[in-house]
């Protein structure tokens, strides 16, 4: 019971919260890829606490070419630097964000690749 004489009584508490990535999708990825140029394919997720580890997949193979970068508190991109083969027609690339402390959480996104010669 709160009176004059006695002051209310307060607690705060901090709820810090692991969430999955609410989005994730492939920024302006190009239409045709010309075979033995470099190219580089950036991928974003939004949404993941903490933010989300972005990994890239050609098939079942985990690319290592990348660039990673926080945009703020819960958006994160990754760009994965590669030269694609004519072997790489018709091929998907994965994009993966997966929240870090949790397992299971995370989402992904496909692009099927369209390599051609010049």
């Amino acid at each position: 019971m709160n009176t004059k004489l006695v002051e209310p009584k307060e607690t705060s508490y901090v709820l810090d919260m692991h969430l999955k990535p609410l989005t994730i999708k492939v920024i302006n990825p190009p239409n045709t890829l010309v075979a033995d140029k470099r190219y580089e394919i950036t991928c974003q997720s939004t949404g993941s606490r903490p933010n989300a580890i972005i990994t890239w997949y050609k098939g079942k193979r985990q690319m290592r070419r990348t660039r990673d970068e926080v945009l703020d508190h819960n958006t994160t991109t990754s760009t994965l630097s590669f030269v694609p083969t004519t072997e790489d027609d018709g091929k998907t690339l994965t994009c993966r964000a997966e929240n870090p402390n949790v397992n299971g959480l995370f989402l992904e996104t496909d692009w099927k690749m369209n390599v051609v010669c010049t």
